[in-house]
């Protein structure tokens, strides 16, 4: 625990440190964006070497704190990033200014030539010597010496792990254009040829694709130079490349880890600069990018692995040797992109999720750690979803909770590993669709009557999977409005009325989608009505006397329909209308008088009705009724004098005096008595008849009859019926004369 002021003062440093390190996070970050760091131990002007280990600490290797030779320095430091301090290391064996340093591939720092004094110490001021710094054991050991002196010279590890040296000034101060590369392995300088241009205190780094770029610094004459190259080691060819943006030396630079080229200060035109741009290989082009903190003429620099870039010495805008130093960030954050579904697409509702997937990709090549996803209701909006988490390239989005019908939009943003977040990608949207639902259905029969039921079987269906509700409708065809009959699912109804009806399905989900569907041609027909016949019963006999049948019938309709119409028909066959044949408004009785018809005569009659439908029935099943046999008597001749009657050529209705007389009647069988009353004034009055089968008779004798005066007389015979009725009929006869008898014997 810090106690006390430099406690606190210790925290605040860190702190601020942490903030300028590694910029916040959700914060897109910038080029550049540099900041002051903590000062080094002693001011390094005149191109101190700045160098990255392996290990990714950062070196500032000699330089010097003024223009005489005692103020060259063989001092190195090493910037603690973790403290915002620095930190000696094993110094060189010689004071050396105006170097280069680089890493080889094993870890060690090749420091080759220099500048060793200031005028007016004697000369060699330049010199060829080389020195390797070995961080594993923070020491210093010489190397093989360069061919040729060399000071303000541009160095670069190729990607083989040899070393390129070019340009620089010699020991006689001339500008050089000779190039020479060393080999680790062997520890042996050669020599490759020249540059095109000659170049002093100059760009040079290697690209990505191992060619060599090669800009600005001073010519021959000292004049400024903007322009550029680009070396290939492979096959020794110059190619002119684009010109920086202005003509500069005393530059330091590196490649970033996007393979954009940084070019940082430097001087021109005898003004020192805090400019700092870029080169872009893969268009050919130059960019300022902003400043530096501090004006640096060949500061030392140097680009770490994180995408920092340090800064440190250099002279002022004064020519004032600096120990300060500045860290600029140059991380591209990723570029998410999103991959699917396609921006406004459409997903349905009973997929209940969608998928949402993306990528990232990362200039530098980051690992990417983490991700963000926010899903709204609107562009940008979060309200639905904000989720984050470690780093995956889909998110599944359940949306069965959710109404349908709605749209929402999407973006993700993703952070490399150094804790740079991407920006927003670009908005997407999908849109949650309800599909309407679709009613089907069938119904039978498609003809019946009202009193039977008409299944309805449903069909329907919902493509999202939602529950349904059914609204059932009819109409009768011609009238205008539907009338709701049902809302169960598969009902069976009977309908009312007869006629035609069209026939309506509607089919609603729970968010309001709907769908109907029409059917025509059910057809309900009425049923006609029965009629059923009351009295009188088939084969029913009349009472005797009885003039009139009161005939009687009732209509059975199954759907209990109203009756309006009637036929009747009477006939003497069974289904005819010889009798009568007569229609009218609906009664239940008719009163048939027979009294003017023949009796003992079958009647049959049979009734049809129509109800309010215009419907009529079939006629009635077939009744009948009797009027009975009316009496009927007649006076017989006995046998013997039937014979005689005929031999004498009499008519039946003539008899002689004395001639016994057959009454005999015919009457109906509801007869319990017969009986004649005589016509004479002489002789029995009354005489019963005995039944005798179909017909009633008896023998009316008396021996007085042999004195009848001839003339005509009337036997009155008369039946009396179960019922009390009496029935009389008289008999006329005529007396002719006396009987005349001739007696033959026979012995």
């Amino acid at each position: 625990m810090f106690k006390g002021k430099r406690g606190l003062i210790v925290i605040v440093t860190l702190v601020l440190f942490t903030s300028i390190m590694f910029p916040h996070e959700g914060v897109q970050a910038a080029d550049g964006n540099w900041r002051r760091i903590a000062d080094m131990n002693e001011a390094r002007g005149h191109g101190p070497a700045g160098v990255v280990l392996n290990n990714g600490d950062f070196l500032v290797i000699g330089g010097a704190s003024g223009e005489k030779t005692n103020q060259i320095s063989r001092t190195v430091e090493l910037y603690d990033k973790n403290r915002d301090r620095w930190v000696y290391k094993a110094p060189m064996k010689e004071r050396r200014l105006e170097i280069e340093a680089v890493t080889l591939d094993d870890g060690r720092v090749l420091v080759p030539g220099g500048r060793t004094k200031f005028s007016p110490d004697p000369k060699p001021r330049a010199t060829n010597t080389v020195e390797i710094y070995n961080p594993k054991t923070n020491t210093w050991s010489y190397a093989a010496p360069m061919k040729t002196p060399r000071r303000n010279y541009r160095m670069v590890k190729l990607l083989d792990g040899r070393v390129l040296v070019a340009g620089g000034r010699n020991d006689e101060t001339q500008r050089i254009r000779s190039m020479e590369i060393y080999d680790p392995k062997s520890n042996t300088w050669s020599s490759v040829g020249n540059m095109r241009t000659t170049r002093f205190s100059f760009v040079m780094e290697v690209l990505a694709n191992g060619k060599i770029l090669f800009a600005g610094g001073t010519d021959d004459n000292g004049k400024y130079q903007s322009s550029a190259e680009i070396y290939d080691p492979q096959t020794k060819k110059w190619t002119t490349a684009a010109s920086m943006t202005e003509a500069k030396a005393a530059v330091k630079s590196g490649r970033l880890r996007d393979g954009r080229i940084l070019v940082m200060g430097g001087r021109r035109s005898g003004t020192n600069l805090d400019t700092v741009e870029v080169y872009r290989p893969e268009d050919n082009s130059w960019e300022k990018i902003g400043e530096l903190t501090s004006v640096r003429r060949l500061p030392a620099a140097a680009i770490l692995p994180d995408g920092h870039v340090i800064a440190a010495g250099g002279r002022n805008r004064n020519n004032k040797e600096l120990k300060t130093a500045e860290i600029g960030y140059f991380n591209h954050a990723p570029i998410v992109k999103l991959s699917s579904p396609a921006n406004d697409s459409v997903t349905n509702a009973n997929n209940n999720r969608i998928e949402l997937r993306w990528t990232a990709s990362d200039i530098e090549g980051d690992r990417i750690t983490n991700y963000r996803l926010k899903i709204g209701t609107s562009p940008g909006a979060s309200d639905v979803a904000n989720t984050s988490g470690s780093w995956r390239t889909s998110y599944t989005f359940d949306f069965s909770e959710r109404p349908p019908n709605q749209t929402y939009y999407w973006t993700v943003m993703a952070r490399d590993e150094l804790g740079d977040w991407s920006d927003w990608a670009p908005t997407r949207s999908f849109t949650v669709r309800n599909r309407t639902p679709e009613a089907v259905f069938q119904f039978s029969p498609s003809k019946t009557d009202r009193l039977r039921d008409v299944s309805f079987v449903n069909m329907s269906s919902d493509p999202d999977g939602d529950s349904l509700t059914y609204k059932w409708e009819y109409r009768l065809q011609g009238s205008s409005g539907w009338k709701q009959f049902s809302t169960t699912k598969e009902p069976r109804v009977k309908f009312p009325e007869v006629g035609i009806y069209d026939l309506r399905l509607t089919v609603t989900d729970p968010y309001g989608a709907s769908h109907s569907n029409t059917k025509t041609g059910l057809e309900i027909y009425n049923l006609a009505p029965e009629i059923e016949p009351l009295f009188p019963p088939s084969g029913y006999v009349t009472e005797m006397g009885q003039t009139k049948v009161e005939l009687k019938w009732r209509a059975n309709d199954p759907e209990k329909d109203g009756m309006n119409q009637y036929r009747l028909k009477i006939g003497t066959t069974p289904g005819g209308d010889d009798v009568l044949s007569i229609s009218g408004n609906w009664i239940t009785t008719y009163t048939f008088d027979f009294s003017h018809r023949n009796p003992n005569q079958t009647y049959y009659w049979s009734v049809m009705g129509r109800d309010v439908h215009g419907d009529w029935s079939s006629w009635s099943p077939v009744q009948s009724f009797v009027v009975p046999k009316q009496l009927e008597a007649r006076v017989e001749h006995a046998p013997r004098w039937e014979e005689l009657r005929r031999e004498t050529g009499r008519a039946e209705h003539e008899f002689l005096a004395g001639e016994p007389f057959i009454i005999v009647a015919e009457t109906s069988d509801k007869a319990v008595e017969v009986f004649v009353e005589s016509p004479f004034d002489t002789g029995p009055k009354r005489v019963e008849l005995t039944k005798d089968g179909d017909e009633w008779r008896s023998s009316f004798y008396d021996p007085v009859y042999e004195n009848l005066t001839p003339g005509t007389y009337e036997f009155k015979v008369t039946s009396r019926y179960h019922n009390g009725y009496e029935e009389s009929v008289n008999v006329p006869i005529t007396i002719r004369g006396k009987l005349s008898v001739k007696v033959h014997r026979t012995y």
